[in-house]
């Protein structure tokens, strides 16, 4: 009986594994190798976020020593979270922004500690740090300073008294009367330089030696102030200071400012007023090229000789700073030489941008406040010579 048991029993059992095995078929695994998950589908690409816009700021113009405010968007087709940095032209770029949301502003501040010409541009880089292909289109900002805090000190020079050459007896009333007026204006004035006190030094830069073995100081006399107005003779070669000095022996004392000497506007000085003859003749006017640095806005002078007037210096500041007129330092000389100097020629040379033109430039202290400082390194920049017979 118990064969017969088992044989039941087996049936049974084959019977159950041939029914689970349609139901449920077997399956093989090597040994030591469990099956893995299939992986998962790779992530959508990341897209770096879009060029940001132009910067904006809520001025028109700043100055040095004070912080400004400027802002930025971009939108990122991923819908990241974006940052942005600005480069403000100055050889400083700002850190990066927190982040924000796609097409969100944010904005970061920056003190100039030098007046000029700068492009304010931004970048955008997303949460996972991709970055715009390209920075945005410049902001121009224009930022006034001066180099020592001041922006209106005036100082004169004049001879009256020559050695060598013609005395020129209104000189020294021609200078006191710009004077005048700039202190009427609340200028600040410098001392005057007079006769015997007006040397070649004072106006060469302080890597030349003068004839008289006087290395250059301007940057304590001439490119220690923001303008000057000289009254003396000069030719189309330079500044002819031969002044007779009662103190020394009765020789000819040969003090000649020439345009290889002067590097006027590296450390103050932006203008440059010579109540003197020919020394920006049609003909030669480009010698005084050079002498500007990057911080000279211009000369005025004459193409032609020029007459010893007492009142050209008096009606030049009138000009630029009585209410009435206040007119551009370039149009204040052209007004003041046709009144002064009937049948010669005046002449001005002057910085000129895409944006800005020195002829136009108001009187820092005539109530408006002067330009920036341009960057003649920069091709943006070029220089421009003027001329007009003087004719009411």
């Amino acid at each position: 009986m118990r064969p017969r048991t088992q044989n039941k029993v087996l049936a049974l059992s084959v019977s159950l594994g041939v029914i689970l095995g349609v139901m449920f078929p077997l399956q093989v695994f090597a040994s030591g190798t469990p099956q893995q998950p299939p992986p998962p589908p790779p992530p959508p690409p990341n897209h770096a976020p879009n060029t940001p816009s132009q910067p904006w700021w809520d001025q028109t113009a700043g100055y040095t020593g004070v912080s400004y405010t400027f802002w930025t968007w971009a939108p990122d087709q991923d819908l990241d979270s974006v940052k942005y940095r600005f480069n403000w032209g100055d050889g400083h770029i700002s850190d990066w922004t927190s982040l924000v949301p796609s097409g969100s502003s944010a904005s970061q501040s920056h003190t100039w500690t030098s007046g000029g010409v700068y492009e304010v541009t931004a970048q955008a880089m997303d949460e996972h740090s991709a970055t715009s292909q390209n920075w945005s289109i410049p902001l121009v900002v224009m930022i006034y300073g001066d180099e020592d805090g001041h922006s209106n000190e005036v100082s004169v020079y004049a001879i009256s008294h020559y050695l060598t050459y013609g005395d020129l007896p209104n000189a020294i009333a021609d200078a006191q009367g710009f004077l005048s007026i700039m202190q009427y204006a609340s200028i600040i004035p410098i001392p005057p330089q007079y006769n015997e006190n007006v040397r070649e030094w004072k106006f060469m830069d302080s890597s030349v030696m003068g004839h008289w073995g006087e290395m250059g100081e301007d940057y304590l006399w001439a490119d220690n102030v923001d303008f000057v107005y000289y009254s003396g003779h000069s030719d189309e070669g330079g500044l002819k200071l031969w002044a007779y000095d009662e103190h020394e022996d009765p020789v000819a004392r040969p003090d000649y400012v020439q345009s290889n000497e002067v590097k006027w506007g590296d450390k103050d000085l932006e203008w440059m007023a010579l109540s003197s003859c020919c020394l920006l003749h049609e003909s030669t006017y480009s010698q005084w090229l050079p002498a500007f640095d990057n911080r000279l806005h211009g000369i005025c002078g004459f193409d032609s000789e020029a007459t010893d007037v007492t009142n050209l210096g008096y009606w030049f500041a009138i000009y630029m700073v009585e209410g009435s007129y206040r007119y551009s330092i370039g149009r204040s000389w052209r007004e003041a030489t046709i009144d002064t100097e009937p049948g010669h020629w005046a002449a001005i040379l002057y910085g000129q941008s895409a944006d800005i033109s020195f002829y136009d430039e108001p009187f820092p202290g005539g109530g408006y406040g002067g330009f920036p400082d341009p960057n003649y390194s920069n091709s943006y920049w070029q220089l421009r010579w003027d001329h007009w017979g003087c004719v009411v």
